[in-house]
């Protein structure tokens, strides 16, 4: 093996992996071949990747400086009392304050993990990654704000927003890193900083989710002291609590559409909806805004509760799911007319709980009689022409149901939405009484 046609990253890696014992001599060229090449490696240290360091002639050829350019960063963080609940910005699950570190090789980044509240993640849940310089690439700066682009494998856009204490520190961080540009770079970073500017002209109280979980909860824990059940649920406490009741729904009882969307059987299945809720409804409710969230959420999950019956007319259904999957219908619309005022890393920080939720509801739907999956169907599509609706095809955010015309849209097209719902649930409800009535009369 040529070592000397091997970089200085590489040898690195070679020297981390060689076990001395089974490879002392090969060990012992990649060591010399390093301290040449102006790496100092202690002694006893064979083997051990974390404790090369470049010399201080070394650090002054690579990044013009002769100690490693460490500094405080910002990774970006989701406030409110639901932010801890809701992904990174990032692809490396970094949230919050944290170190980074430049020395030419790598670039090693330590901050607190994601999902985790603030008061504990601050003394644990630490992680800490170290990038390789080669594989830096589309590296943007603009005032105290860097984003950087890695090279994985089989994944062209994964990167990170950091936000440094000053414009000065960005700029010599940007100066050292590599000036490679991909076939697929786009800029993105002067639209992350609109949009974080935009989110902070909209507070994030989630007034509005809050209450929706704290209503959900007790309503859940009411009717378990009620007898409904805390994990197996009892279908007449159910009912009388206001699940979704084909007949009854029906023949007059119209508010089981509503109330059906705080009722849930048992506590994994509230708990499920609570999250997905918590993952999607903050961010939600700042897109939106309160009144187009709620109105949103109430709309959907009334169509969602109408497709049921309209596909299952004698159902027995309840849960909140179906007014989830039409908030998480708006956030695609939203995202789909706002391309290019909207960043990508919002709508990919969320693509995991998005595809769980989604993955674990659609699989209820076919696993639990109460659970239905046409409800979830018809909660997105709802969702999905509001969003459409509501959005603003030039610039973010959505407008906030105070521009007259995207107001009279919405209102016509959740009107028809509703009608059709209720023509639907009142003729597949007709037809099945006359079916069940024809059925007696026969076995009589």
């Amino acid at each position: 093996m040529n070592l000397s046609q091997c970089d200085d990253t590489e040898l690195i890696e070679m020297y981390g992996r060689l076990d001395p014992s089974r490879a002392p001599a090969l060990s012992s060229q990649v060591k010399d071949m390093l301290i040449k090449r102006g790496f100092i490696i202690p002694e006893g240290n064979i083997g051990s990747e974390r404790e090369i360091l470049p010399s201080r002639e070394k650090l002054q050829k690579l990044i013009g400086v002769k100690t490693p350019i460490t500094t405080k960063v910002f990774f970006g963080d989701v406030p409110g009392v639901l932010g801890w609940l809701q992904p990174a910005r990032n692809d490396f699950n970094l949230v919050g304050d944290g170190t980074l570190e430049a020395d030419g090789v790598y670039l090693r980044i330590i901050g607190p993990r994601s999902g985790i509240p603030l008061a504990i993640r601050k003394k644990k849940f630490q992680k800490s990654i170290q990038l390789d310089w080669r594989r830096i690439v589309d590296v943007e700066n603009q005032g105290n704000a860097l984003r950087i682009g890695y090279q994985v494998p089989g994944d062209p856009d994964v990167g990170i927003n950091l936000w440094f204490p000053d414009h000065t520190v960005a700029a010599q961080i940007a100066d050292v890193l590599p000036k490679t540009r991909t076939q697929q770079f786009e800029p993105q970073l002067g639209i992350e900083m609109e949009f974080q500017e935009q989110l902070l002209r909209h507070p994030p109280k989630s007034a509005a989710t809050l209450t929706l979980l704290v209503a959900n909860v007790l309503v859940f824990i009411g009717a378990a002291l009620g007898g409904a059940g805390w994990f197996i649920p009892n279908p007449a406490i159910e009912i009388a609590a206001g699940s979704n009741v084909g007949p009854l729904t029906t023949h007059g009882e119209w508010w089981r559409l509503i109330t059906a969307l705080f009722v849930h059987f048992g506590i994994i299945h509230l708990l499920f909806n609570m999250w997905a809720l918590s993952a999607f409804g903050a961010l939600s409710e700042r897109l939106l805004g309160i009144t187009s969230f709620v109105f949103i959420y109430f709309v959907s999950g009334i169509a969602a509760n109408l497709a049921s019956i309209t596909l299952r007319p004698s159902i027995d259904a309840a849960g909140a799911s179906g007014a989830i999957f039409g908030i998480l219908g708006a956030l695609l619309a939203v995202y789909w007319r706002n391309k290019r005022t909207l960043p990508f890393t919002v709508v990919r920080s969320e693509g995991t709980a998005v595809f769980m939720f989604a993955s674990f509801a659609l699989l209820g739907g076919f696993l639990y009689t109460g659970i239905d999956n046409a409800a979830h169907l018809g909660g997105l599509l709802t969702g999905l022409l509001l969003g459409f609706t509501l959005s603003n095809a030039k610039r973010y955010p959505v407008t906030n149901m105070q521009n007259r015309l995207p107001a009279l849209k919405t209102l016509l097209v959740a009107t028809a939405v509703l009608a059709c719902g209720f023509w639907g649930a009142l003729h597949a409800s007709a037809a099945h009484q006359a079916a069940t009535t024809q059925h007696a009369d026969k076995s009589d």
